[in-house]
């Protein structure tokens, strides 16, 4: 909704910069679009809530990362979709900047408003930044496609440069919880246990290091999937051991599709 509000409000800006002939406003107009419409294509694989399809990047077996698993990856779309909103976003920005300069260095502009543009200015070049270090740790993380893997050991996720890992016998509880207004499948550790993490060398991945050892938060619709049957197939693996020699092969699918994964929450 209020990414609509965006791209109406900046079409009527941008016709009358054209009406007015003002270049620049006319591409502030035109980046601020963009930033609309790729922030629907951003928002809306999160508004997805329920699936009734098994999503596509799904397997088992023994991968390229050693593991015989279930492995679940995550969606690819999405991916492009916040590539295509970080680089129009960082255009926008560049505009937006270059018109507080030419405000502050317009003769007639007050020393009031030279102040407000340098502030802005200032909130243009922090923002600018923030969206350099994120594009940087897309573009580093692009050969590594995140997933979530269940093995007859534990439970495994890889988020860029970053694998988080815990046994089964070591886990607490599942959770199914809501976290940034998104359905979450929370693993947490056992009283006196913690997840193993190893960090990848980006500073995003460093920085996130510490809350990964005390839970892992899944946000299930990076893997395309319905978030109860995610939930529960977590769940029914965690509560039925003699179960998990499944986790290598297909039989997994097999349980997954049937929804023989319900069990006593």
């Amino acid at each position: 909704m209020i990414a609509s509000l965006m791209v109406i409000g900046l079409s009527l800006f941008t016709r009358d910069a054209i009406a007015n002939g003002d270049v620049l406003r006319v591409w502030y107009g035109l980046a601020g679009v963009l930033v609309g419409i790729t922030s629907v294509a951003v928002i809306l694989p999160i508004l997805r809530v329920r699936r009734t399809r098994m999503p596509r990047g799904v397997e088992t077996g023994t991968g390229s990362d050693g593991l015989s698993a279930l492995r679940i990856y995550y969606v690819t779309y999405w991916r492009r979709a916040l590539t295509a909103w970080l680089a129009v976003g960082a255009a926008f920005l560049v505009i937006r900047g270059l018109m507080f300069i030419f405000g502050m260095s317009s003769d007639t502009t007050s020393s009031g408003r030279s102040a407000v543009a340098g502030g802005g200015l200032l909130v243009v070049l922090i923002a600018l930044a923030l969206a350099v270090a994120v594009g940087l740790h897309l573009y580093s993380s692009r050969n590594r496609r995140g997933r979530v893997a269940l093995t007859r050991d534990g439970v495994s996720i890889r988020i860029g440069g970053s694998v988080s890992s815990v046994d089964w016998d070591d886990i607490g509880d599942v959770i199914a919880c809501i976290v940034n207004n998104a359905h979450t499948v929370r693993i947490v550790p056992a009283q006196g246990k913690k997840i193993d993490v190893t960090s990848g060398k980006s500073l995003i991945d460093r920085l996130q290091a510490g809350l990964l050892e005390r839970r892992i938060d899944i946000p299930v619709w990076v893997l395309g999937m319905d978030p109860a049957l995610f939930f529960h197939t977590v769940r029914f693996y965690w509560q039925h051991p003699e179960s998990r020699d499944e986790l290598s092969t297909d039989a997994v699918i097999e349980r997954m599709r049937r929804g023989d994964v319900a069990v006593d929450v």
